[in-house]
Formats: C-alpha cells, sequence, structure tokens
C-alpha cells in the first residue's frame, strides 16, 4: 500500500532492513525513498551507517596537569533513560602539586562527549573514586575515599548537567565506599565498603544523602569488604565480598540485618572479584577463583541461600583477578577478563542462563596495555559498554561500546576484535557454605564541599560499524 506526499509516493512497507541498529536492524545505504519510507514507520535508523552507535572513546588527561588516569570501576547498569553512559574514574599526579582528582564524564549513545567534570578536597594523596549509578532523573551517584588524613569515605551525587548537588563525607576513619549498591522505590540509597577496621560496612541513606541506618558486617575471618552487589526495589542487598581468606557472598534486609554469609572454600582461596543479581533477583552471578587452583572462574548460585550452585566454569586461559560480570534482562551472563599472558587485550565472554557459551571475543590494543575494568548492559539491552584502563604517557580511560550479539568483528584503528577459542571447563573446585557472622554498629557522616571544576579532556572517538 502507497500513499502520495509532495515530491512522490512512499510505501507502508518499509524495505527489509539487514545488520545492526538502535531501533531495528537496518543499516547500508539510505536512497530518499528508503529514508521517507522509514521515517513514516518511525523507525529512522540510529545506527549503520547514519550514524553508527557502536564507538571507541579514548579519554586522555590534559598533558598540562600530567594526570595518570587510572580507570573506571564499576558494574552496575549507569546509563539513563536516553542511553547516555556516565563513566566514572580517578586521577593520580606523575609530578608537581597536583591534587589527585576523581572524575565523572557523559557520553552520549553516538559517542559523543557532553561533559566531564573533575573535584577533589585539596590534598595531593586523594584516594579512589569507585562504581557510579544513576537515577530515574538522570542523576549521577558515585563514592570512593579519600586519602587525607582523615581517610574518610564518601558519596556524591550530580545532576544530569554535572552541576554536584550534594556531597557527604563519613566522619569514621578509614572508611572506603567501594560500591553503589541501587536505589530502592523509596528513592533509598545503598552503600557498601569497608571500615578501617577492614569490617564489612552497609549504609542507607534518604535521596538527600542522609543516613537512614547503616551496620558493621563482622565474620568469623579477620576482615569482611563488602566490594560488591545491588537491591532491588524493596531494599533487598545481595552481594559479596571478600575476607583475608576467601570470597563471601551475603543477603541482607533493608534495615541492614544480615539473611545469610557464605564463603567459597575453606582456608586460603576463592576471593570474589566481583558478583551480580539476575533481573528476578533469583540468582547470583559470582567472578571468583577456584580454591586452590586459583583460575579464572564464574558461579551461578542461588540468591535465596546463597550455598546452592545451579552450574560453573573455569579456565586456567584466563586470569581471575581482573574478572568482571554482568547479566542482561534475559539472565544471559557476560564475563569481561583478559587471558594469561596477554597484557594488550581483554576477553568477552557470553553464557546464556544455563551455562552455555554462546560466544567469546577478543579485542586487543596494538598501542599499549590494558585492563578491564567494568562491564555495563545498557538501557536497551542490546549493547554492553566497556571500560578500560590503558597504560600508556599519560595513562587514559577507554570507553567502548558493542553489540550483545558479538558482531561486528574487526578492524578499528589501533584495536582488534575477533572471535578467541579458550578452553572453558565445567565444574570449578570449591563450594559454597556457611559461616559465623554478626553485625556490629555502623558509621556516621556529615556534609562537606569538593572543589568542582570543568576539566579539558582530550575524547578520540573511533565509529564502529
Amino acid at each position: 500500500m502507497s500513499e502520495q506526499y509532495p515530491g512522490g509516493w512512499v510505501t507502508k512497507t518499509p524495505p527489509t532492513p539487514s545488520g545492526p541498529y538502535y531501533n531495528s536492524t537496518a543499516q547500508g545505504i539510505w536512497t530518499l525513498t528508503q529514508q521517507a519510507q522509514l521515517t513514516v514507520q518511525g523507525i529512522w535508523p540510529t545506527a549503520g551507517n547514519n550514524p553508527p552507535i557502536y564507538w571507541i572513546m579514548t579519554i586522555a588527561p590534559p598533558t598540562a596537569g600530567s594526570y595518570t588516569t587510572i580507570g573506571t570501576q564499576q558494574n552496575n547498569v549507569n546509563t539513563d533513560s536516553s542511553g547516555n553512559f556516565y563513566p566514572v574514574f580517578s586521577m593520580s599526579p606523575q609530578a608537581g602539586p597536583y591534587p589527585q582528582a576523581f572524575n565523572i564524564s557523559k557520553i552520549d549513545i553516538n559517542g559523543n562527549l557532553i561533559f566531564t567534570k573533575s573535584y577533589h578536597w585539596g590534598g595531593v594523596d586523594q584516594g579512589s573514586l569507585y562504581n557510579g549509578t544513576v537515577d530515574s532523573s538522570g542523576n549521577v551517584l558515585n563514592q570512593g575515599y579519600s586519602s587525607t588524613s582523615s581517610q574518610p569515605g564518601f558519596y556524591s551525587k550530580f545532576n544530569s548537567s554535572g552541576v554536584a548537588q550534594w556531597n557527604f563525607e563519613t566522619v569514621n576513619t578509614g572508611v572506603a565506599l567501594i560500591n553503589f549498591a541501587g536505589i530502592d522505590s523509596s528513592n533509598n540509597h545503598y552503600i557498601t565498603g569497608q571500615n578501617g577496621s577492614l569490617h564489612g560496612v552497609w549504609i542507607k541513606t534518604n535521596s538527600s544523602g542522609a543516613i537512614q541506618a547503616s551496620t558493621t558486617v563482622l565474620s568469623s575471618r579477620p576482615y569482611a569488604i563488602l566490594s560488591h552487589g545491588s537491591v532491588n526495589s524493596s531494599g533487598i542487598f545481595i552481594g559479596g565480598g571478600y575476607t583475608i581468606y576467601e570470597g563471601f557472598l551475603i543477603r541482607m534486609q533493608n534495615n541492614g540485618a544480615v539473611t545469610y554469609f557464605t564463603t567459597l572454600g575453606t582456608g586460603y582461596g576463592g576471593s570474589l572479584v566481583s558478583a551480580v543479581v539476575d533481573p528476578t533477583y533469583s540468582f547470583i552471578y559470582a567472578a571468583a577463583y577456584a580454591p586452590s587452583v586459583y583460575t579464572w572462574a564464574l558461579w551461578k548460585v542461588d540468591a535465596s541461600n546463597g550455598t546452592s550452585v545451579s552450574w560453573s566454569r573455569y579456565s586456567s586461559d584466563l586470569l581471575y583477578y581482573y574478572h568482571q560480570v554482568n547479566c542482561d534482562s534475559s539472565g544471559n551472563v557476560y564475563s569481561f577478563t583478559q587471558p594469561s599472558g596477554a597484557s594488550n587485550t581483554v576477553t568477552i565472554l557470553k553464557f546464556n542462563s544455563s551455562g552455555t557459551l554462546q560466544w567469546q571475543r577478543n579485542l586487543v590494543y596494538t598501542g599499549a596495555n590494558i585492563i578491564p575494568t567494568s562491564i555495563s548492559i545498557d538501557n536497551t539491552n542490546s549493547a554492553f559498554i566497556l571500560t578500560i584502563g590503558q597504560n600508556s604517557t599519560p595513562n587514559r580511560a577507554v570507553v567502548i561500546r558493542l553489540p550483545m550479539d558479538g558482531s561486528l568483528t574487526g578492524t578499528y584503528g589501533s584495536w582488534a576484535y575477533s572471535a578467541s577459542s579458550y578452553t572453558i571447563s565445567s565444574g570449578a573446585s570449591g563450594s559454597w557454605g556457611g559461616t559465623a557472622n554478626t553485625t556490629g554498629s555502623g558509621v556516621t557522616s556529615t556534609t562537606s564541599t569538593p572543589t568542582i571544576a570543568n576539566t579539558t579532556f582530550i575524547p578520540t572517538t573511533a565509529k564502529i560499524a
């Protein structure tokens, strides 16, 4: 069926598209008629060749400041409803009296840098910034710790334009706030980390940052650091961390009470590197290393008890200590790691919810060593976003957006994306079991005012496809 419009006719049935893009699967060279057809259908492509939405962005610090970027460290889905992505990273000085800065950036779905901001408290050694998340209004929330004399932890809120809204600093010394777990349906915020005695810290704040409840998780081991996890709409926290001996999984109520605390293995071994909960809040995907053999391992564990294992995978071809995981809305899990003996390479693997390997890919950089730091699933549930630390002079942060089906292999400037063939085996050693735990007193905080500045960064974006 066709209808007339000024200048010609438009069919209501668009041509059959092929290839990846944002709202459908169209790409290629578009004629005026094809453009009009797709516009009528409301599916004019925002990717493919007009423009691609898959890209590699390198964010370099200003040479005048001699900063070194450390790279992002987050697991949360930190894209807003428009597909904008918000990486966070830290920078330390190479020389001179430059304070270490914490940086937050905003990148749109097409790989354009919208803003980048830095903030600090004025010292030379200023600690680290960890993962960020985005609320329903596009506000960015992140946290970390400062290495100033009082060694406080901090948590901050910026609006969608990068303007600071508030910042809180813990009164307690030695608190490192490592993980922003998420936001519940009442807009309470949940943050986890460690205190000065290296015990786990769980904090609940309201939307203005004021602490509502907090608790310390004490293990029968020397310490228990809460480094990963998330909350659901009811404020139930499921995550994990590590003690001096092994990794652990934990489930907590929205008042801070511990439901379970389970550890991987006995004695030394099994440190948890990353953990993510599936969309139904039924299973935990835990990235750890298998006890005694110290290899890359991935576990699917029942989130209701923290002990029942659906499946596990391990590989001696891959490193365990950079291993990051995330999962999409269908329960597929994505592993982001590095192969043994290949410091210029990162590896992405996709498993379905049954543990079957769907594909594996290498991303190789020809210019310098690289480190995998995070993998996030974007708001379209069709692309993942990687963050990578690039060791060069000065070091840089790299952000990459790729389709979740493993397509678009090829060479893009200094980057090569190709299939890999590492051996993945079933049945990792070790098992998750219970151990004694208690909860103790929490932490308190006070408002503080960091120095906020626009930062002159040099973004370089290579379009893919």
